[in-house]
């Protein structure tokens, strides 16, 4: 008795499945922007040290947070780029990882910040 083969419909089928799932993965936040909206939104300015704050933030409290405390996910759209990129005057969308330390400036764990 001779084996049977699989139907020829099998190869397609793993194809459209293949195609979903990279379609699927293409349409998600990207894997360093937690998947929830932001807490705060802003402008980048260069602080007195030099390096990136966060001003004219949508809720105040997070006024003149450093951006790159704690070495957080750096994004231009869904690219990941050096955090060097972000330039005064960008508007940023700012993640963060539980609260912030009520000091001048805040003091928060920065996850992720976007400029869309």
């Amino acid at each position: 008795m001779r084996a049977r083969s699989a139907p020829p419909t099998t190869g397609r089928h793993l194809g459209v499945v293949a195609a979903t799932v990279a379609l699927l993965a293409a349409c998600s936040a990207p894997a360093d922007v937690p998947e929830r909206d932001p807490d705060v939104t802003g402008t980048v300015a260069l602080g007195a040290d030099g390096g990136p704050v966060l001003v004219d933030a949508s809720d105040r409290s997070y006024e003149g947070i450093r951006l790159l405390q704690d070495d957080p996910a750096v994004l231009r759209g869904d690219e990941a780029v050096d955090a060097a990129d972000l330039t005064d005057g960008d508007r940023v969308e700012v993640w963060l990882a539980g609260g912030c330390a009520e000091s001048w400036p805040p003091q928060c764990d920065v996850v992720a910040v976007r400029a869309p």
